[in-house]
């Protein structure tokens, strides 16, 4: 439409995306065998030569969601969203988002400061959604880094604010009841996005699927190295010695978001070492809290719901074996005796991760964060140009912009940081941002391992499917994704800094009983 008088820049485009090019509200977004086309009425029109397929919002229904978006898993027939789920922004309490199609111009959804920072990828500066932000970010930016073999950054889809009104009522019962209460779908978001259901094991060539169901384990691994930093404080040196992780359970366990501290380390995961991430895998099936779930066939059969606060999902009710109702779920997919399921299911967790290179791209990425919190905050603020006394490294470092109190060491230490500071141009200060701010993406995204049961006698020829043969003789494939691939907003560079102080004098202070 945008290049509709010039064909051969059109042309040139190939296949654009829909939330960058779109200059009205109803845009068409064209791609060689489909065209969608919003309808009031209706989500999607999708059309695939001469066959048009309404898709109503009885086809959807509610599958999970995280702080920020609720997905919808597909009922229907329609082959382009078979296999696919939905992700849709949320919005908090009563309030309705403005729609890109009620604003008196299109415009891009992140502030002049953010365009500016991001200007390095102009799909992801001129996004005019959240979900069109999130898409060309996890293209353009994540993609480079793990690869499009484990990343999907998914199909812009415009949505109606009838289909989101009916979403809301049909699935408020199915919702964590803490979730219901605060938040719901975005009637005005305008669109959504359609992403590989990635519960699912997808066709492979010359394979035959039986009925066998299929088992997804989703881990929020978090951050996998210790900082190094010039820039960490004395006081705070402790950041280089004990894990992220390790000192926030302390913080939790304080204010009683958990109730028992977990042993999982995350520098164990990315160790490289077969043993360490054995014990990894083990401590997070002990006390998975939020960082591991496990699903069969696209329902949860371990772990919490995302965020859920107070909930342990130790599953312990009155058994001497924890894990006696997952092991019954597993029957029928892993030939054991009793009591034994779990335990290959994590020697197939542990055999795909510790073959597979997901752990150690992930790492890569995550190590963009090169100066920790405590360096970046300064470049922070001198790119805000909010120069005060504490970012100069003033005697008198007082909490100022929301910086914590930090005593000055010594002379020499405050001369260091202030020459760093003042070589800093505002380019270099955007780049160590973004940095940080695309390892903080790293450091909080999860990895989905899925598997299936191959059938006896079948070879898998397949340079994106890795297999593992048990014990037992069953012969499984599986694939590795990563999950919540979402843009940091740059307005919490200051609240990331607060936390990581809070974290670091929660567990100097010793304000909780910790065990391990």
């Amino acid at each position: 439409v945008f290049w509709g008088e010039r064909p051969s820049v059109w042309s040139a485009v190939g296949k654009p995306t829909w939330g960058c090019w779109k200059c009205v509200p109803c845009v068409l977004h064209i791609t060689t065998h489909q065209m969608k086309e919003r309808h009031d009425d209706q989500l999607v029109m999708m059309m695939e030569g001469d066959h048009v397929v309404a898709l109503q919002a009885s086809h959807w229904h509610f599958r999970g969601e995280g702080a920020a978006n609720i997905v919808l898993g597909y009922g229907g027939s329609f082959p382009a969203f078979t296999g696919k789920v939905l992700r849709l922004q949320k919005v908090s309490g009563d309030r309705r988002g403005e729609s890109s199609a009620t604003r008196e111009a299109v415009l891009p959804v992140l502030t002049l400061e953010e365009q500016i920072l991001w200007g390095c990828w102009p799909c992801v500066a001129a996004a005019t959604s959240v979900s069109a932000l999130n898409q060309a970010f996890a293209r353009d930016v994540v993609i480079p880094f793990l690869g499009d073999r484990h990343v999907d950054p998914g199909e812009l889809v415009p949505v109606s604010t009838e289909f989101s009104d009916a979403m809301n009522t049909a699935i408020h019962e199915e919702r964590p009841e803490w979730r219901a209460k605060n938040s719901k779908i975005d009637v005005m978001s305008g669109d959504a996005l359609l992403i590989l259901d990635h519960s699912m094991i997808p066709s492979i060539a010359g394979v035959k699927w039986n009925a066998t169901p299929t088992v997804s384990v989703e881990i929020k691994p978090k951050c996998g190295f210790l900082p190094i930093s010039v820039f960490i404080a004395k006081e705070n040196a402790i950041k280089k010695r004990v894990s992220r992780f390790s000192m926030h359970q302390h913080l939790k366990l304080a204010r009683g978001m958990i109730k028992t501290v977990s042993r999982y380390s995350p520098l164990d995961l990315f160790s490289g070492s077969y043993e360490k991430i054995r014990e990894a895998i083990q401590a997070l099936f002990e006390t998975p809290q939020n960082n591991l779930r496990v699903f069969v066939d696209g329902v949860l059969v371990f772990g919490t719901s995302a965020g859920c606060p107070d909930s342990q999902s130790s599953e312990k009710g009155g058994t001497d074996y924890p894990f006696e109702s997952v092991d019954r779920t597993l029957k029928r997919i892993i030939s054991c005796r009793d009591g034994k399921r779990v335990s290959l299911l994590q020697r197939l967790v542990l055999e795909f991760l510790y073959s597979s290179e997901s752990l150690s791209l992930l790492l890569e990425m995550q190590k963009l964060d090169l100066y920790d919190i405590e360096g970046a905050i300064h470049a922070y603020y001198k790119l805000l140009q909010k120069r005060n006394k504490t970012c100069l490294g003033s005697e008198n470092r007082k909490v100022d912009h929301g910086i914590a109190d930090q005593t000055k060491e010594n002379d020499l230490e405050g001369n260091a940081l202030f020459d760093w500071l003042s070589s800093l141009t505002l380019e270099d200060c955007r780049r160590v941002v973004r940095d940080y701010l695309i390892a903080a993406t790293a450091k909080d995204c999860s990895i989905m391992i899925t598997f299936k049961q191959l059938p006896i006698g079948t070879t898998v020829d397949d340079d994106f499917t890795q297999t593992y043969c048990l014990e037992n003789g069953q012969n499984f494939c599986s694939k590795i994704s990563f999950l919540d691939l979402d843009l940091k907003p740059l307005k919490k560079m200051p609240y990331y800094y607060m936390l990581d102080q809070e974290i670091v004098k929660s567990y100097m202070s010793g304000d909780s009983v910790i065990g391990n």
